[in-house]
């Protein structure tokens, strides 16, 4: 039931436990086994030089607190860092195909684990690995994924070059957030841009009537037990997600909506980004995110349209497999120019 979700916190870690290194995206989910003392470990992958300084640097800062995965580009060329942010119960290593495609552009990559994904979470005795982490999945809040976000920030400060804030989703929600509420211009990080994909900052009606009374009709969906909503996703990070999830995540979308006063959409509308979205999407609509930023000089709208049905949400953006060869080479080819246009 919801009330057992209640009061969980995240584990709190030495950083090496939490952190995970990659050479290239083709090691993007090491095996992970746990310790006598209950707490997960990553089998660390032979790393590169770069990837060793960075380990060193953030253990030498008390850094690295931040539950996350670092994919260390394998170029000559260091241009600089993504924070690349995923949604809502999407599965983690689903964002692996955008970090090849920052690291073969120069560019490393930490992607965060948001409390209740991946290995952010907290064991509890008697319960398995999965049951432990869809609790901590129905005890997130709007403010623990804010706070998951601003830690990553902030180990991005001493980054050298250019610095890139991509999320997918709820994600891209988040991140929007960040900037909007000042938390990127407070951490001193300069001159950033933004690519966000499908990003969860205006839904269709039709999602946010139905995600906003789940909690009023108990029962009324199949699939619904115990206060969670059996995932619809094809690759979801826990099964099901909790009507507290869900609740949080439009906790989060309303509460940054109303701090969109006169100087946090001056902070959103002075940070260049892209945005790409389906038309067809079920979720996040097009046509509402381009009316709200008619008058955003630096922001631009991709409306991508898949032309096989077959079912799909369209929410999907996050791999050539689900959007088909020449639509994955045009959404590339259409963040490469914008990132050319916009970073130097």
């Amino acid at each position: 039931m919801i009330k057992s979700l209640i009061g969980l916190t995240v584990m709190s870690v030495p950083s090496e436990k939490l952190l995970k290194f990659h050479k290239a995206p083709s090691q993007f989910r090491q095996p992970i086994e746990m310790s006598q003392d209950g707490m997960y470990v990553a089998q660390q992958p032979t790393i590169g030089f770069e990837a060793a300084l960075k380990i060193q640097r953030m253990h030498e800062k008390g850094e690295a607190s931040q539950p996350g995965e670092w994919y260390c580009n394998a170029t000559q060329e260091h241009k600089g860092t993504v924070l690349l942010v995923h949604g809502l119960n999407t599965q983690v290593k689903r964002l692996s195909e955008w970090a090849s495609y920052y690291n073969e552009r120069g560019y490393d990559v930490f992607v965060p684990h948001l409390k209740g994904h991946a290995s952010n979470y907290k064991l509890e005795a008697g319960l398995t690995v999965e049951e432990a982490r869809i609790n901590s999945f129905g005890d997130a809040k709007a403010d623990d994924w804010r706070a998951d976000v601003k830690r990553s920030l902030a180990m991005l400060q001493d980054e050298e070059g250019e610095v890139i804030l991509a999320g997918y989703s709820m994600g891209g929600l988040l991140l929007s957030d960040a900037v909007s509420s000042g938390t990127v211009a407070e951490l001193g990080i300069e001159n950033p841009v933004m690519v966000l994909l499908a990003p969860g900052i205006k839904n269709k009606w039709k999602t946010s009537f139905m995600g906003r009374h789940l909690t009023g009709f108990e029962g009324w969906m199949d699939g619904k037990t115990d206060g969670i909503v059996e995932s619809t996703s094809t690759y979801p990070e826990n099964w099901g997600e909790p009507v507290a999830a869900i609740e949080s995540y439009f906790t989060l979308l309303d509460s940054f909506h109303e701090a969109l006063d006169a100087a946090a959409i001056e902070r959103l509308k002075s940070v260049p980004t892209h945005i790409f979205v389906d038309k067809n999407d079920a979720l996040i609509s097009a046509e509402k995110i381009k009316c709200m930023i008619k008058d955003f000089e630096y922001w631009e709208l991709n409306m991508i349209e898949r032309a096989d049905k077959n079912g799909s949400t369209f929410h999907d953006v996050l791999s050539e497999t689900v959007m088909g060869e020449a639509l994955w080479d045009d959404v590339q080819y259409g963040v490469s120019d914008f990132l050319d246009r916009h970073k130097k």
